[in-house]
């Protein structure tokens, strides 16, 4: 009532967990048509393998509006398919107005670019998966979850991680698992289960998110989980003083010798430490010759492998070894070779899981050796630094 009180066109039921069932959707949209002489809208997924059935139930209840994707990209964790919700309203009262031939040209030209791309497919983006309605992990998320522990060479461990959400979710006061909520609960998840111990290493994102950077939680943050997080550290749900003045020519003067568009500004006051290092590779960019660059777009890999370089370990000559915990890529290197470092202050900066992750000092000493430049890409136990 608040919502329609502000003039709002149109409501949208957002399931992006797909664990809408039948019968809630049936009664939810007719409760919002017989109250509201607004559209209606379901937004839901095929995960758990309901979306159809409930999409069915929500037509025959008065929804006007259901989201769906084309054939190739529709079901696992996608919408249902257009053709297949088409197909189930054959011989009903309902119709829709799509000329069903032209989608299924739409769906011939989309199968042939799946075959081409087949490869980088995760099966479990693209089957049902029945324990989502334990796990109630969207679509999105478990896509963006399989793609992490592919990179991390951990796909094995993802039924480990599943179990590890809902307490990470529970400890961070039930946040939406929505973009970027949704990646940040699950970067952490994943830490958690590779690392061998929960909130050992904590992202950048977790620690702004329980300040109160990304508002207030549904529910407390668990007191003693915020604790390992943060300290104590303030949190605060006011908008930041930071954020209280217009900051856009701030970011474009610090840039202005290396954005090309408004977009490159955009990025680098959203993910700075990301932005620049691809700021540096745009530059010294080579291209190809046009030739060489339609050979390739015409040829299909048929199988699709990672490889990493073979890195010899660096003598350390003593001293304690600073070493990756993650595979990443070294965002910046926060210590100064020579100068004092303390127990648990940050000696480097590593992306990981499109999370910035900060990599501590094991024991005070001094910062002796550094391996590694800014933009390295190095593995899970490779020797970043010595600490003498």
């Amino acid at each position: 009532e608040e919502m329609v009180a502000l003039e709002i066109d149109s409501i949208c039921i957002k399931d992006m967990a797909g664990l809408i069932n039948p019968m809630d959707a049936f009664n939810l949209v007719k409760s919002l048509k017989e109250n509201f002489d607004l559209p209606v809208c379901l937004h839901s997924h095929c995960t758990s393998g309901m979306a159809p059935t409930s999409y069915f139930k929500a037509i025959e209840a008065g929804v006007d509006i259901i989201d769906t994707a084309i054939g190739p990209f529709s079901f696992g964790t996608s919408q249902p398919g257009v053709e297949t919700m088409c197909a189930m309203l054959e011989n009903t009262e309902y119709k829709s107005d799509l000329d069903i031939e032209r989608v299924y040209k739409i769906a011939n030209y989309f199968k042939k670019l799946m075959d081409k791309y087949k490869g980088l497919l995760s099966e479990a983006s693209i089957t049902v998966n029945t324990q989502i309605l334990h796990f109630q992990i969207p679509g999105g998320m478990m896509s963006n979850l399989v793609s992490q522990l592919r990179d991390q060479n951990a796909e094995n461990r993802l039924d480990e991680i599943l179990l590890e959400v809902p307490k990470v979710r529970k400890e961070l006061g039930y946040p939406p698992l929505v973009t970027p909520l949704s990646q940040i609960v699950g970067a952490q998840a994943t830490l958690n289960v590779l690392s061998g111990q929960r909130y050992k290493l904590i992202p950048n994102e977790v620690k702004n998110y329980v300040k109160g950077l990304y508002g207030r939680p549904a529910a407390p943050i668990d007191k003693d989980i915020q604790k390992i997080i943060i300290g104590d550290e303030k949190v605060s749900y006011e908008k930041s003083p930071d954020l209280k003045n217009p900051s856009y020519q701030k970011f474009k003067d610090e840039v202005k010798d290396k954005i090309e568009k408004e977009e490159d500004v955009l990025s680098y006051a959203l993910f700075p430490e990301i932005t620049l290092a691809f700021f540096e590779k745009r530059k010294n960019h080579v291209a190809k010759p046009n030739a060489e660059h339609k050979e390739i777009e015409k040829a299909a890999p048929k199988e699709i492998t990672k490889t990493q370089p073979v890195k010899q370990q660096p003598q350390t000559n003593g001293g304690i070894s600073l070493k990756a915990p993650l595979p990443g890529a070294i965002l910046k290197i926060v210590g100064e070779i020579g100068k004092p470092v303390k127990k648990d202050s940050v000696i480097f900066i590593i992306s990981a899981m499109k999370m910035e992750n900060e990599i501590v000092s094991p024991a005070s000493g001094v910062l002796q050796k550094v391996f590694v430049k800014e933009g390295d890409i190095v593995q899970t136990g490779d020797v970043l630094a010595t600490i003498a």
